[in-house]
């Protein structure tokens, strides 16, 4: 499994420590990852948390891992402070690593549930969503959390801050705006969307918040009006996973069709360009460097596509048929959900299975076609 790296050009180009406008190579880090986020300060170095546990960094152009510490869960989330380190476990545990010492951990925190996103408050201060809905402020500076809320009846798939609020973009269908200044007290609670909110972003100098939504809609609100959203920009075909903001109408989007999209939001929905492309398989987190000429992105099923693509070859020799992968994805769909049962079952494993077949399906769709055309 690799992180993918790519360049913005018109940064590259300007950029004198840059030889070439081609990215770097991805970084090949052996199993799947889950977060990833840039230093502060330096321009090509970038953290990865794996699934296997392992929190890494590398500098990213010369492919060098520069540190390396390990946890026996999953690391879900990662954010960099100005001296520090904070990673998220699925155990709910939350890490504070001195960024200065090779990543000698400083401090131990929890969240209810797992760490679903994470986002930087200040130099010091953090905010962790999880898998329960909840808000949880970590001080680096403290031995443990200082306060946690829930606004939210399901997991909180991404958070950020702008203006000394947090909005989170909860899989219930809200978006919420909290004031970390007074215990998360939330200053706004959106009207329930039709649709699970998977990514936000702040564009328009702050006027407008826009979240990346299931179908594949863009949801945007007006700053300060928070109740029922005022626009809907349509383009992209599935889920919306991942938002970057990277100019005041521009976005990164990373969605579950595999492809990394630059494109200009208001009036409507405008394509600029295609970044990168994760053959099919979803994007699932992004990240940009500090001077915005690096962006990375992850896939999490990189390592089956090979596999997938020869199983495909193999079926058509027994005259199997694309509508055959539909029966067959369906009938998993409905035994996994007996298997976990409906008591256990939750909308983030509908959603993730959602996105596991919705991959799978363009792997498939993309290698027929090509074998019969």
């Amino acid at each position: 499994s690799s992180a993918k790296m790519a360049r913005k050009e018109d940064d590259a180009s300007s950029d004198a420590s840059s030889s070439s406008s081609s990215p770097p190579e991805d970084l090949d880090v052996g199993c799947t990852p889950f977060a990833v986020a840039f230093h502060p300060r330096e321009r090509d170095v970038a953290v990865v948390g794996l699934v296997s546990g392992d929190v890494r960094v590398y500098q990213v152009e010369t492919q060098l891992e520069q540190a390396r510490v390990a946890a026996s869960s999953s690391c879900r989330v990662a954010a960099w402070g100005e001296d520090a380190l904070v990673t998220g476990y699925e155990s709910g545990e939350v890490k504070i690593w001195d960024a200065a010492s090779r990543l000698q951990e400083t401090a131990r925190h929890a969240v209810s549930g797992s760490a679903c996103s994470l986002t930087r408050l200040s130099a010091s201060t953090f905010v962790a969503g999880d898998d329960d809905g909840g808000l949880t402020v970590i001080d680096v500076r403290r031995p443990s959390a200082v306060r946690r809320r829930a606004h939210h009846d399901d997991f909180v798939a991404d958070v950020t801050s702008h203006d000394g609020l947090v909005l989170a973009a909860g899989a219930d269908g809200r978006l919420s705006a909290s004031d970390p200044r007074q215990n998360l007290k939330a200053v706004g609670l959106s009207d329930p969307q039709d649709d699970e909110l998977l990514s936000v972003g702040v564009i328009k100098g702050g006027r407008k918040v826009v979240c990346g939504t299931q179908t594949g809609a863009l949801v945007i609100w007006s700053w300060g009006r928070w109740g029922d959203s005022t626009d809907r920009a349509l383009g992209h075909p599935e889920s919306v996973d991942a938002i970057l903001a990277v100019g005041d109408d521009v976005l990164c989007t990373g969605s579950s069709d595999g492809l990394l999209r630059v494109v200009k939001v208001q009036p409507g929905i405008d394509l600029i360009g295609v970044l990168g492309d994760h053959d099919g398989f979803p994007v699932e987190r992004l990240a940009v460097n500090r001077d915005a000429s690096l962006v990375a992105s992850l896939s999490d099923l990189y390592a089956a596509a090979a596999a997938l693509r020869n199983l495909v070859r193999s079926h058509l020799k027994y005259g199997v048929k694309l509508h055959h992968y539909h029966i067959l994805f369906s009938v998993i769909a409905k035994e996994v959900r007996t298997l976990v049962g409906d008591d256990h079952w939750s909308n983030e494993q509908a959603g993730a299975w959602r996105r596991i077949f919705n991959a799978l399906g363009n792997i498939i769709e993309r290698e027929y076609q090509k074998v019969c055309h």
